[in-house]
């Protein structure tokens, strides 16, 4: 879609000067709802099998999921049901991270991609991808663990940018003060 507004850049250079075909290799996305195909877990994560077995367990290592993948029967050549039903919902989503982070992307899309995993898990899981990601990660999420260990949050209210800045300094916006103290009060943390 093109811009109505403003400009969105992808490493300084504005989407519409880029070929369609390099911005979409420049990005990658991991939605809450993961999708695993029926093979191995290395497979699920190297889907053109261009990375070597080093590189696939590298980016696992990332996204957290080398550990449990290591200790499956057969480790990366296990093979996984349809959608993998064999794995829980944060080991597919850490199987699903590993896989974006195989396309080596710019622009890291995370759509509460962390939301199936333990909330210790996942600080982990996003300091190590601040560590070693040199990409743009854009976080999408409701859980104020995730978003407390964001660099910037961007507060919508309806389809409106209401405020932004640090988590800290957000909470002397009103409006969202109380979304935050809604949710601390429901102790979700959610």
């Amino acid at each position: 879609m093109d811009v109505s507004d403003g400009s969105v850049r992808v490493g300084g250079v504005d989407v519409n000067d880029l070929d369609p075909g390099e911005l979409r290799r420049s990005v990658a996305m991991v939605f809450q709802e993961t999708f695993l195909f029926v093979d191995a877990l290395g497979a699920n994560i190297d889907l053109d099998g261009a990375l070597s077995a080093d590189e696939v367990a590298e980016v696992a290592r990332v996204a957290h999921a080398h550990d449990f993948v290591s200790a499956t029967p057969q480790g990366y050549d296990t093979l996984v049901g349809e959608r993998g039903v064999s794995l829980s919902g944060g080991q597919r989503q850490r199987i699903a991270l590993a896989r974006a982070l195989a396309r080596r992307p710019r622009l890291l899309l995370l759509d509460d991609a962390t939301s199936a995993v333990d909330p210790v898990v996942e600080a982990q899981v996003l300091a190590d991808l601040r560590a070693s990601l040199s990409a743009t990660t854009l976080l999408v999420a409701h859980r104020l663990a995730t978003i407390r260990l964001a660099d910037r949050v961007v507060f919508l209210e309806d389809g409106r940018v209401i405020a932004q800045g640090r988590h800290t300094e957000l909470l002397g916006v009103p409006a969202y003060e109380q979304l935050v103290r809604a949710y601390e009060g429901d102790g979700s943390g959610s």
